[in-house]
């Protein structure tokens, strides 16, 4: 499984991109197949449109909106020296599996992103303080990937910040935790 990481401060862009047709019309039947448990409630179990965008963004960045939290991250020039800083409350990253390796069902996504996040500090028992966030799964990819996209919010419920320190290393080495123990 390889991750994708990236960081923003769109949450409802983010949504609308996944939830939309994508680059090359790829996106079919967007759904989530886990996420918090409010989340699940708004929109789990149907198919999701582009108006839900909205819904799951205003629910996602709830938190941030209420504390006023800002997640900043050092925006940089071409020769890497810190120019600014931007706004980067938005985690994004794709969970995909090789092109032939067989889709998993859904409930199996399920378990895994609900244990990727949970490894990750974001929520769970782990967590320092809970994130909300959601995973959407859409059909595979234009490379032919099955895969899921997770969407969190690091402004978790109390108005802290979620901890990202070495986030990129503990998702691989996440990864291949979860692939050892779901084969």
């Amino acid at each position: 499984m390889i991750p994708n990481i990236t960081r923003g401060g769109n949450t409802l862009g983010v949504l609308r991109y996944l939830l939309g047709n994508g680059r090359r019309e790829e996106h079919q039947d967007p759904h989530l197949v886990a996420g918090s448990p409010e989340a699940s409630l708004r929109a789990g179990g149907r198919l999701l449109e582009l108006r839900d965008a909205g819904v799951l963004a205003r629910f996602l960045d709830e938190p941030r909106e209420v504390f006023g939290t800002k997640v900043q991250i050092a925006e940089r020039d071409q020769n890497g020296r810190v120019v600014g800083s931007r706004q980067a409350h938005v985690w994004h990253c794709s969970l995909s599996l090789h092109p032939d390796e067989p889709e998993l069902d859904e409930a199996r996504w399920a378990q895994i992103t609900e244990r990727f996040v949970e490894q990750l500090g974001f929520a769970g028992e782990r967590a320092r303080a809970q994130c909300r966030w959601v995973a959407v799964r859409h059909g595979r990819s234009a490379g032919g990937s099955d895969h899921v996209h997770l969407v969190v919010t690091l402004v978790a419920e109390d108005g802290s910040k979620a901890s990202v320190h070495y986030d990129r290393p503990r998702s691989q080495q996440t990864c291949r935790e979860l692939e050892r123990e779901f084969g």
